[in-house]
């Protein structure tokens, strides 16, 4: 009896003795199960900083879309600016058409931190040159959020798309003909650069984060 008695505390002595090694010992993924976790989401990055509240900068960034003259270069880039929770703003299941991206960062936010945030449409069927494959276009998503004093800008591009010069389709809308070859893309730095040196001479007090 006293001879299982000294097998049992062994036992749970060398029990015990194991657990640090098997809680702490590195876990190892199959590749295969690797590959199926979903990626990590990235963050928005903040790249313009204004030295006023989110409200204001929403007005002034709502003024300076609307005020541009009709010759501007950009005037059908950027044809009409939308506030969140408006009636015109897409529903996020609109506005998603991709998984991953800041947008899926953006998407995440509580409705609370996006209430100042604008929508910038351009032109229906309106491309620029944008240095690539295709001319290029894409709806932005400016997001305005408090940072210390004033307001951290961040812009995330929706709908990206080019547009790769004509191709025929025997079924195409209005039957047999050569229509514009548009496919999904990558956002332009490019795009997105340009916007914020726009931001930078619209909005007052501006100071560039990166």
């Amino acid at each position: 009896m006293e001879l299982a008695r000294t097998n049992c505390r062994r036992t749970l002595l060398r029990l015990i003795a194991a657990l640090p090694v098997a809680m702490h010992a590195p876990v190892f993924l199959s590749a295969a199960l690797a590959q199926a976790m979903p990626p990590a989401v990235p963050m928005m990055v903040d790249i313009l900083a204004v030295a006023m509240p989110p409200a204001a900068v929403q007005q002034a960034l709502m003024a300076a879309i609307g005020h541009l003259p009709h010759a501007h270069p950009r005037r059908r880039r950027y044809r009409l600016a939308v506030p969140f929770d408006t009636p015109l703003f897409p529903p996020d299941d609109m506005l998603r058409d991709a998984p991953g991206g800041e947008l899926e960062a953006w998407l995440a936010l509580p409705r609370s931190q996006r209430r100042h945030d604008v929508l910038l449409l351009p032109d229906e069927d309106y491309y620029w040159p944008d240095g690539g494959a295709g001319e290029y276009s894409t709806q932005f998503l400016v997001h305005l959020a408090a940072h210390a004093a004033g307001t951290a800008l961040a812009i995330v591009q929706v709908h990206a798309r080019r547009r790769h010069g004509k191709a025929f389709r025997l079924l195409g809308r209005t039957g047999p003909g050569f229509y514009w070859d548009i496919r999904p893309s990558a956002p332009s730095p490019s795009a997105a650069a340009a916007l914020a040196d726009d931001l930078a001479q619209w909005l007052p007090a501006v100071r560039r984060i990166v």
